[in-house]
């Protein structure tokens, strides 16, 4: 079995999208805190990161 190295996985995999993805990820995470409490905002930014991400490993 022959194993990818990390810049051939990589090399379809757009930057600006993985940022997009990790924004949307964080600002999930945020919304998800006990104190902010606005459990339907986390979810919806976490599906957006989830779709960023998608979005780039397809190209």
């Amino acid at each position: 079995m022959t194993i990818a190295s990390p810049w051939q996985v990589r090399q379809n995999y757009l930057q600006a999208s993985e940022v997009v993805s990790h924004i949307y990820l964080s600002v999930s995470s945020y919304f998800d805190l006990d104190d902010a409490a606005l459990k339907d905002f986390a979810k919806y930014f976490l599906h957006q990161s989830q779709e960023e991400r998608k979005s780039a490993e397809n190209r």
